[in-house]
């Protein structure tokens, strides 16, 4: 028998059968009657306080402050990911990607009460107390990675954000299931359920989007660059203008490119590497200028330039390339791949520019990357 849904306001209601033991990350381990996921009112949140806001949405609900479970978060409800399973099991998942979490973050703080990553599991075989427990880490190891393959912007691998919360649910008897990890049956078909709505919910975007989430920087930071590089060599007579308009439409086309989006994935992927320091012949690297001996992130920016626009790109990112951090250029506050990966970019996207306004061979800034600017 599957636990009653209620759609209430702002929240969904888990009504848990008599007997449900629930551990979770807000309340620890409870005999619960019921796990309330909802969706904040971040004004009445901030003015009540975490604990008096949990109480009122409690007993709006007509329950027992000591037997009800609340998963707050920031994601409307309309957002939220019910998945019911034949095994029996539920699960319901709430994916908001902001905050992302990770362990060698540049600042740590002390998290909101609004949770963004929330995952509920109830499961209807008995288990024991171990099991719930082994359960808990299973969902929580499968958050972990496949909040990991969701490319967001943190020092090292993300593994979700600040302030995530989990909580499972289970009948519990001395007698029940011994364990619950993920090579068994029931761990494992709980894991995939949490990975796959994760990676669904939060997947990477394309295009522009993605590229933020890779870089945390927007279209228009980029085109302030590339339109500050463009200063020191204008063309007579062109108004900036057109110019700016010129580079929205290159960029927006290179960002179009899946090849130039996997160049950019594989940039953030290896400084990630070298921040822990599994690239072999690193060690842990915790310093913002190039480590001694890899030249490997000039290798990646050269093959996306050459890709791009053939030796114009190449030439044009060693310009960007040389003057980043005097300019201060928006890839001179990125790491070590990821910033030259940024300014074969840049470099790449002026070339066509200038193509284009120089009346070149490539006309007004439809440039096909791939060729080369041939």
């Amino acid at each position: 028998m599957y636990p009653r849904l209620d759609l209430v306001e702002d929240s969904i209601v888990v009504r848990l059968p008599r007997g449900t033991i629930v551990a979770s990350s807000t309340d620890g381990i409870v005999s619960a009657e019921a796990v309330i996921l909802h969706s904040v009112d971040e004004e009445q949140l901030y003015r009540l306080g975490y604990h008096r806001y949990r109480l009122r949405i409690i007993e709006e609900m007509g329950l027992e402050p000591s037997r009800a479970i609340v998963l707050m978060t920031r994601v409307p409800i309309r957002d939220f990911h019910v998945v019911v399973d034949d095994y029996p099991l539920l699960a319901i998942v709430s994916v908001g990607l902001s905050n992302p979490a990770c362990i060698y973050m540049e600042r740590v703080y002390e998290p909101p009460h609004a949770s963004t990553v929330n995952v509920f599991v109830w499961v209807s075989e008995t288990l024991t107390m171990p099991a719930l427990l082994d359960l808990y880490r299973v969902v929580a190891e499968a958050k972990a990675i496949s909040v990991s393959h969701l490319l967001l912007p943190c020092r090292s691998r993300p593994m979700g954000t600040v302030s995530d919360a989990i909580a499972v649910a289970a009948p519990i008897a001395g007698d029940g299931v011994m364990w619950a990890g993920i090579a068994t049956i029931l761990g494992n078909r709980v894991a995939r359920i949490v990975s796959e709505t994760i990676i669904e919910a939060g997947k990477p975007l394309a295009g522009e989007e993605l590229f933020k989430r890779l870089t945390s920087i927007g279209l228009e930071e980029l085109v302030d660059s590339a339109l500050r590089l463009y200063r020191e060599a204008p063309i007579p007579g062109v108004g900036e203008d057109r110019v700016v308009v010129l580079l929205r439409r290159i960029l927006s086309r290179l960002f179009s490119d899946t090849n130039v989006l996997l160049v950019l994935t594989a940039a953030h992927e290896l400084d990630q590497h070298l921040v822990v320091g599994t690239i072999p012949g690193t060690r842990r690297f915790d310093d913002k200028r190039d480590p001694r001996g890899i030249v490997a992130d000039e290798l990646l920016a050269t093959a996306l330039a050459l890709y791009v626009n053939g030796f114009r790109g190449l030439l044009a990112t060693y310009w960007v390339d040389r003057v980043k951090h005097e300019k201060e250029l928006v890839s001179s506050r990125l790491p070590v791949f990821m910033d030259d990966a940024v300014s074969a970019l840049l470099g790449s996207a002026l070339s066509i520019l200038y193509d284009t306004l120089l009346g070149g061979e490539v006309r007004d800034g439809n440039a096909s990357p791939g060729h080369g600017g041939r």
